[in-house]
Order: structure tokens, then sequence, then C-alpha cells
């Protein structure tokens, strides 16, 4: 999967459970890593996280109201 920066994207823990909202800084697709900005649950300020790719799925997009 391609990331970008500014993708927001859902990290899930080490037990593939959805962990948080994050979004994208930095994609290697080389060494199938993001870097994600990503706030820790109980934790005052987001921090910046290396993240496995297989680790994200990416938000929805919202759906246009025709």
């Amino acid at each position: 999967m391609k990331y970008f920066p500014g993708q927001s994207v859902i990290v899930l823990d080490t037990t593939h459970k959805p962990a948080g909202p994050g979004v994208v800084q930095v994609y290697n697709p080389e060494a199938h890593l993001c870097t994600v900005l990503f706030q820790y649950p109980g934790h005052p300020a987001p921090e910046i996280i290396p993240v496995p790719e297989y680790r994200l799925v990416t938000m929805p997009m919202p759906v246009a109201n025709s």
C-alpha cells in the first residue's frame, strides 16, 4: 500500500486491534515503514512514531452528499 504525508490512518496495536487515529508524516516504501503523528491514550500530546505499514489502515474517505 502506498501512503502519503498528511494522510489520515488508523494505527493498529501489536494484536492488530485499533489503537487510534494518526497522520502519516513520512512514508518509506523500501522499508515498508511510516512515520506517524500519533497520540497515545492518556498522553497529553501526540508523538511522532515509526509504524510498519502492515499496522496501518487507511481512513475511509468521506462521502459527499448528493
